[in-house]
Protein backbone atom coordinates (compact mmCIF):
# COMPACT_ATOMS: atom_id res chain seq x y z
CA UNK A 1 0.00 0.00 0.00
CA UNK A 2 2.62 2.55 0.49
CA UNK A 3 2.46 3.13 -3.48
CA UNK A 4 -1.29 4.09 -3.45
CA UNK A 5 0.49 7.23 -3.50
CA UNK A 6 2.83 6.67 -6.05
CA UNK A 7 0.02 4.78 -8.12
CA UNK A 8 -3.47 6.17 -6.72
CA UNK A 9 -6.19 4.37 -4.69
CA UNK A 10 -7.82 3.22 -8.23
CA UNK A 11 -4.52 1.52 -9.54
CA UNK A 12 -3.92 0.11 -6.17
CA UNK A 13 -7.41 -1.68 -5.73
CA UNK A 14 -7.03 -3.14 -9.68
CA UNK A 15 -3.68 -4.37 -7.97
CA UNK A 16 -5.11 -5.76 -5.59
CA UNK A 17 -7.84 -7.77 -7.39
CA UNK A 18 -5.30 -9.26 -8.84
CA UNK A 19 -4.19 -10.69 -6.27
CA UNK A 20 -7.29 -11.64 -4.49
CA UNK A 21 -7.25 -15.45 -4.75
CA UNK A 22 -10.25 -15.45 -6.40
CA UNK A 23 -10.74 -13.77 -9.93
CA UNK A 24 -12.51 -10.14 -9.81
CA UNK A 25 -14.16 -8.21 -12.39
CA UNK A 26 -12.72 -4.40 -11.92
CA UNK A 27 -15.57 -2.73 -13.38
CA UNK A 28 -14.23 0.91 -13.47
CA UNK A 29 -11.19 3.07 -14.58
CA UNK A 30 -8.39 3.03 -12.30
CA UNK A 31 -7.91 6.98 -13.48
CA UNK A 32 -11.40 7.55 -11.05
CA UNK A 33 -9.10 7.15 -8.37
CA UNK A 34 -5.59 8.99 -9.15
CA UNK A 35 -3.02 9.58 -6.55
CA UNK A 36 -3.61 12.74 -4.06
CA UNK A 37 -7.79 11.69 -4.08
CA UNK A 38 -7.72 10.88 -0.35
CA UNK A 39 -5.10 11.94 2.26
CA UNK A 40 -2.55 9.37 2.69
CA UNK A 41 -3.92 7.84 5.39
CA UNK A 42 -7.69 7.60 4.59
CA UNK A 43 -6.24 6.20 1.02
CA UNK A 44 -4.72 3.33 3.35
CA UNK A 45 -7.49 2.62 5.10
CA UNK A 46 -9.96 2.62 2.26
CA UNK A 47 -7.50 0.11 0.44
CA UNK A 48 -7.90 -1.95 3.60
CA UNK A 49 -11.33 -2.13 3.71
CA UNK A 50 -11.61 -3.04 0.21
CA UNK A 51 -8.61 -5.54 1.19
CA UNK A 52 -10.69 -6.97 4.05
CA UNK A 53 -13.85 -7.43 1.66
CA UNK A 54 -11.93 -9.21 -0.89
CA UNK A 55 -10.54 -11.53 1.00
CA UNK A 56 -14.06 -12.30 2.69
CA UNK A 57 -14.79 -13.33 -0.81
CA UNK A 58 -12.17 -15.27 -1.47
CA UNK A 59 -12.22 -16.65 1.93
CA UNK A 60 -15.68 -17.61 3.11
CA UNK A 61 -18.07 -16.70 -0.46
CA UNK A 62 -17.53 -19.96 -2.36
CA UNK A 63 -18.16 -17.87 -5.25
CA UNK A 64 -17.89 -18.21 -8.98
CA UNK A 65 -17.55 -14.50 -9.47
CA UNK A 66 -16.89 -11.57 -7.56
CA UNK A 67 -16.41 -7.30 -8.81
CA UNK A 68 -14.98 -4.56 -7.71
CA UNK A 69 -16.52 -1.27 -8.78
CA UNK A 70 -15.55 2.53 -7.96
CA UNK A 71 -16.96 5.97 -9.06
CA UNK A 72 -17.51 9.45 -7.28
CA UNK A 73 -20.62 10.51 -7.05
CA UNK A 74 -21.25 14.16 -5.39
CA UNK A 75 -17.83 14.75 -4.18
CA UNK A 76 -18.08 11.13 -2.50
CA UNK A 77 -16.01 8.20 -3.26
CA UNK A 78 -18.62 4.88 -3.87
CA UNK A 79 -16.41 1.44 -4.12
CA UNK A 80 -18.92 -1.61 -4.23
CA UNK A 81 -17.56 -5.38 -3.90
CA UNK A 82 -19.66 -7.91 -4.93
CA UNK A 83 -19.98 -11.80 -5.53
CA UNK A 84 -22.47 -14.24 -6.29
CA UNK A 85 -21.80 -16.84 -3.47
CA UNK A 86 -23.48 -18.32 -0.69
CA UNK A 87 -24.35 -15.34 0.94
CA UNK A 88 -25.69 -15.22 4.54
CA UNK A 89 -28.13 -14.48 7.17
CA UNK A 90 -27.54 -10.70 8.18
CA UNK A 91 -29.63 -11.60 11.25
CA UNK A 92 -28.79 -14.97 12.33
CA UNK A 93 -24.98 -14.25 11.58
CA UNK A 94 -23.34 -12.22 14.27
CA UNK A 95 -20.60 -9.86 12.20
CA UNK A 96 -16.99 -11.41 12.50
CA UNK A 97 -13.87 -9.11 13.03
CA UNK A 98 -13.12 -8.84 9.78
CA UNK A 99 -16.32 -6.84 9.17
CA UNK A 100 -16.24 -5.42 12.66
CA UNK A 101 -13.47 -4.14 11.28
CA UNK A 102 -14.46 -3.02 7.97
CA UNK A 103 -17.08 -1.08 9.99
CA UNK A 104 -14.90 0.98 12.62
CA UNK A 105 -12.39 2.02 9.50
CA UNK A 106 -15.58 3.14 7.36
CA UNK A 107 -16.20 5.45 10.59
CA UNK A 108 -13.02 6.86 10.65
CA UNK A 109 -12.99 7.56 6.97
CA UNK A 110 -15.81 9.68 8.20
CA UNK A 111 -18.03 7.09 5.42
CA UNK A 112 -20.13 4.94 5.55
CA UNK A 113 -20.55 0.90 4.96
CA UNK A 114 -23.29 -1.36 4.04
CA UNK A 115 -23.55 -5.02 3.79
CA UNK A 116 -26.36 -6.46 1.82
CA UNK A 117 -26.51 -10.28 1.58
CA UNK A 118 -28.92 -12.94 1.93
CA UNK A 119 -28.61 -16.83 1.93
CA UNK A 120 -27.65 -18.28 -2.13
CA UNK A 121 -28.14 -14.52 -3.53
CA UNK A 122 -24.44 -13.47 -2.87
CA UNK A 123 -23.26 -10.30 -0.80
CA UNK A 124 -22.77 -6.79 -1.68
CA UNK A 125 -20.81 -4.48 0.35
CA UNK A 126 -20.46 -0.71 -0.51
CA UNK A 127 -18.78 1.79 1.00
CA UNK A 128 -19.22 5.50 0.75
CA UNK A 129 -16.44 7.52 1.57
CA UNK A 130 -16.16 11.78 1.54
CA UNK A 131 -13.87 13.52 -0.40
CA UNK A 132 -12.38 16.36 1.97
CA UNK A 133 -11.33 19.47 0.48
CA UNK A 134 -7.20 20.11 0.53
CA UNK A 135 -6.35 23.02 2.58
CA UNK A 136 -4.04 25.52 0.90
CA UNK A 137 -0.82 26.91 2.61
CA UNK A 138 -1.18 24.09 5.49
CA UNK A 139 -0.93 21.22 3.37
CA UNK A 140 -3.42 19.46 5.08
CA UNK A 141 -6.91 17.79 4.31
CA UNK A 142 -9.64 19.05 6.17
CA UNK A 143 -11.46 17.59 8.65
CA UNK A 144 -15.26 17.69 8.24
CA UNK A 145 -16.99 20.26 11.44
CA UNK A 146 -19.69 18.09 13.34
CA UNK A 147 -22.63 19.91 14.93
CA UNK A 148 -25.25 18.91 16.92
CA UNK A 149 -27.46 16.16 15.57
CA UNK A 150 -24.87 16.36 12.54
CA UNK A 151 -24.63 12.10 11.59
CA UNK A 152 -21.02 11.02 12.60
Amino acid sequence: PRRISEIGLGAALRDLADTAGIPVDVRFDPHVLPPGLLEPDREIDTFRVVQEGLGNVARHSRATRAWLDADIVDDIIVIEIGDDGMGFDRVATPPGLGLAGMQERAAILHGDLEVRSSPGAGTTVDLRIPILPYQQGGGRWATPVRTAGSPP
